[in-house]
């Protein structure tokens, strides 16, 4: 919760409040307990957005931001932000 409010916070200053609001939702939804393959996709949304409303500082936001996914993805999610990927992939591979 500590990383997501310095997240949120740093998002804020560097970015836009939509950067920020991101962060928290993906908190809410971390907090949750309800766990999907999707759920740590949330975490992607936040850098993305950085600059779609302007941002003050893009670089140094998606830098706190990427160490944000770092700590929340097996914190959050109980994964390491490649195990998303490799559960898409074991999702839809295609079978026989």
């Amino acid at each position: 919760m500590v990383a997501s409010g310095v997240a949120a916070v740093a998002s804020l200053r560097l970015a836009h409040p939509l950067v920020a609001g991101l962060v928290l939702a993906a908190l809410g939804l971390a907090l949750t307990d309800i766990y999907d393959w999707w759920h740590g996709a949330v975490l992607l949304f936040a850098p993305l957005a950085v600059g779609v409303r302007g941002a003050r500082q893009p670089s140094a936001a998606r830098a706190v931001l990427v160490g944000w996914i770092l700590l929340m993805q097996p914190l959050g999610f109980d994964q390491t932000p490649s195990d998303l990927f490799r559960d898409f992939a074991a999702r839809y591979r295609p079978g026989p």
